[in-house]
């Protein structure tokens, strides 16, 4: 999400000109593009009232600096940034500040004390607003997980720059074959936070579903139109037969084909083996998953000789 930068922002303040000290994350107040410490509340009105002049510069921020970065970015006192909140009259704005606030706290828990280990009350808590809050914003702590992995993914220089490619059966060929990479390597290194948190979707499928179903929905909203798209640009072509209706649902079926082969390799001892060459396994899920989308194979056999280096792909 892109928040405002702070040239902006300081104009939404209310009673708090441009160049006055102001509050930012973090226990210190800006003035301008300083970083102060101290009370800020305090240190607002000593700077609005000249009654002494300010400390030097601990840190600099720029106006043009995104807030939203910086404070996904930061150790944070969400308490401090609470009471900033409540200065601000846009409603909008606020309401984007607080929500950024709340995802940059519950990274910090979800890091220190995993899924499990982590409550709504523990994200509050860290924000420095009340549960209540934080519930107007995120429903449930899998919304907020969900949330947090979808803008992690998005941010994935890589799959940016294969959303942004014209649809096409390259495109759909890349974005399958990056795919089954990604879980591959997810098998190749078991103990990342990767593995656990496809461990923690898989056991979600079988408990109540929730983090599942949002997690899905963000990915069908970011993969949804370039693969169906591109499936149909490819059955446009001739390198793939109609896939009749609800096509996503081919994205889905090779999603948790590749998913299922993945997770018999996460125990400690893999309940399946393919093998001991991954590049050949690669290939042969890629050539499978692809027939099973519809692609011909001479259209696999051309695209997949071709191909550029795969994009991991949630």
């Amino acid at each position: 999400m892109i928040i405002p930068g702070c040239g902006k922002f300081l104009k939404k303040m209310k009673g708090v000109a441009p160049s006055s000290q102001i509050l930012i994350p973090g226990g210190g107040a800006f003035c301008g593009s300083a970083v102060y410490g101290g009370n800020p509340e305090r240190r607002i009105l000593q700077a609005e009232r000249g009654n002494r002049p300010l400390r030097p510069p601990l840190a600099l921020m720029s106006p043009g600096h995104d807030l939203g970065m910086r404070c996904r970015n930061t150790g944070l006192d969400f308490a401090v940034s609470e009471w900033l909140l409540t200065r601000m009259t846009s409603p909008r704005l606020t309401g984007d500040l607080r929500r950024q606030l709340i995802l940059a706290a519950a990274r910090r828990c979800f890091a220190l004390h995993g899924y499990a280990g982590t409550t709504t009350r523990s994200v509050a808590a860290a924000a420095g607003i009340s549960e209540a809050l934080l519930f107007k914003h995120f429903s449930s702590k899998a919304v907020l997980y969900a949330e947090i992995l979808a803008e992690e993914c998005e941010a994935t220089p890589a799959l940016v720059d294969l959303l942004e490619c014209p649809p096409s059966t390259a495109t759909l060929v890349q974005l399958t074959c990056g795919m089954v990479r990604h879980f591959i390597q997810i098998v190749a290194r078991p103990e990342v936070e990767e593995a656990q948190r496809l461990r923690l979707l898989a056991s979600s499928q079988l408990d109540d579903g929730e983090l599942a179903r949002h997690l899905y929905a963000k990915v069908e909203k970011m993969i949804g139109h370039i693969f169906t798209a591109s499936l149909e640009r490819a059955v446009a072509a001739g390198d793939a037969r109609d896939p009749g209706c609800d096509p996503f649902n081919l994205f889905w079926f090779a999603h948790h084909t590749v998913m299922m082969a993945a997770l018999t390799g996460l125990s400690a001892t893999p309940s399946l083996g393919y093998g001991n060459d991954p590049r050949a396994l690669e290939r042969q899920l890629c050539e499978f998953l692809l027939r099973g989308i519809g692609l011909h194979d001479a259209a696999i056999a051309a695209h997949l000789a071709t191909a550029p280096e795969p994009v991991a792909v949630d």
